[in-house]
């Protein structure tokens, strides 16, 4: 029996990759909600079989679309997860039993330090990207905002937006606030 490949089974394996801790939460959130966006729009035929869509043309259709609402970053972001996920999902549809997702090279998750040790430098503390955090392939500006926290300790935020607006400023800030320990 053929593997389904549609849409909506592509959605179910991204959310399948997060349930089953194959991706963090957030990352596997993030893959569903661009495929979610971007195939909108698909024809029957064409949410039939995503492994088979001309990607770079959905992509154009997508931006076209959304003219202005999305810079480049944001875009290519976008696109190199639909790629991982669509990678990813044709892997395990031409073999379940088999299937391994791949590592992601920034993919380590460290335990909390424990009171009264030093915390980690940034160095050594990596975690998957996201879309919007993404960081772009070999030929991109990349946009690297270093903060240096404390000392042995400096935050790189990467890919952040050169045309970042006041209200996505604030959405950023919020999400770091969330994180502060009392």
């Amino acid at each position: 029996m053929a593997q389904d490949r549609s849409k909506a089974a592509l959605l179910n394996f991204i959310a399948w990759l997060g349930d089953k801790g194959y991706l963090p939460a957030n990352s596997a959130t993030a893959r569903k909600i661009v495929a979610t966006k971007v195939f909108a729009d698909l024809t029957d035929e064409e949410a039939a079989d995503v492994t088979q869509l001309d990607l770079d043309n959905v992509m154009a259709r997508f931006e076209n679309r959304n003219r202005g609402k999305y810079g480049a970053d944001s875009l290519r972001t976008y696109q190199s997860r639909l790629r991982n996920s669509i990678r990813d999902f044709s892997r395990y549809a031409e073999d379940p039993l088999s299937f391994q997702p791949k590592k992601s090279s920034g993919s380590i998750v460290r335990p909390k330090p424990k009171l009264g040790r030093e915390a980690p430098s940034a160095a050594t503390v990596k975690s998957e990207t996201t879309p919007a955090l993404a960081v772009p392939s070999a030929g991109f500006d990349v946009n690297v905002l270093p903060i240096p926290l404390r000392e042995n300790l400096t935050l790189k935020i990467v890919g952040l937006p050169f045309d970042l607006s006041p209200s996505e400023a604030k959405k950023i800030a919020n999400i770091i606030l969330a994180h502060v320990s009392e």
